[in-house]
């Protein structure tokens, strides 16, 4: 799904409110974090479907990390619920 088209269409995702262990509120950054993780991406020259091998000798901050970083989520909890989310609907 296009990031931009989603945002313009306004379509609701079922991402929890809140972080369920700190009680942070997640929603209105969902949005937000997918444009960044699209646009950090594109500058790594990544493409929006590439998936990141972890683990290796050459492991580098992914462009989700660094997503999470400028959102100020630096709480475990809050980055699972971000990393691990898919929409539903």
């Amino acid at each position: 799904m296009d990031i931009d088209n989603a945002i313009e269409q306004k379509i609701e995702m079922i991402i929890p409110i809140r972080c369920v262990s700190c009680n942070n509120v997640l929603a209105g950054k969902w949005l937000t974090y997918l444009k960044k993780v699209e646009e950090l991406k594109k500058k790594d020259g990544r493409p929006a479907g590439d998936e990141m091998q972890y683990l290796t000798q050459t492991t580098t901050k992914t462009a989700e990390g660094r997503a999470l970083d400028e959102l100020g989520l630096v709480r475990t909890c809050c980055r699972r619920h971000m990393l691990t989310h898919v929409d539903l609907i």
